[in-house]
């Protein structure tokens, strides 16, 4: 999953934390996000993510 960092943070900018990778796309949608992003959130490993740093960590490590 390769994604513009600033375009996640911006999906996931209104998301409710703590929050499982469901809600996160659920939360990226609404706010108008690419399908792709929506997607590469819902994919996330199944974990309570409790901020974005969270988030933005395990999609990293994810492409490193």
């Amino acid at each position: 999953m390769r994604h513009d960092p600033t375009k996640v943070q911006t999906a996931i900018a209104d998301a409710s934390f703590p929050a499982t990778p469901d809600q996160l796309a659920q939360s990226a949608e609404e706010r108008g996000a690419d399908p792709e992003i929506c997607q590469s959130l819902a994919s996330l490993p199944d974990e309570l993510y409790h901020d974005a740093d969270a988030v933005m960590a395990t999609i990293e490590d994810q492409i490193a």
